[in-house]
């Protein structure tokens, strides 16, 4: 019996700048960047969420 338990999506949460729906394991989510000061709202933000469905990493771009 293998008491591991593998999800399918990782579950939505706020990483202190945008709001992240829940997302398939082993993809990655991108949105545009808010519309804060200094923020250059052309560029996206994407973060990868790993196959054990945990976020894994995060990346802001300007475009």
């Amino acid at each position: 019996n293998n008491s591991a338990h593998l999800y399918s999506h990782c579950s939505r949460f706020w990483d202190g700048w945008l709001c992240w729906d829940e997302t398939p394991a082993g993809t990655y989510a991108s949105q545009s960047c808010p519309d804060f000061p200094t923020f250059d709202t052309s560029g996206e933000a994407h973060k990868a969420i790993n196959t054990l469905t945990i976020w894994i990493s995060s990346q802001y771009q300007s475009s």
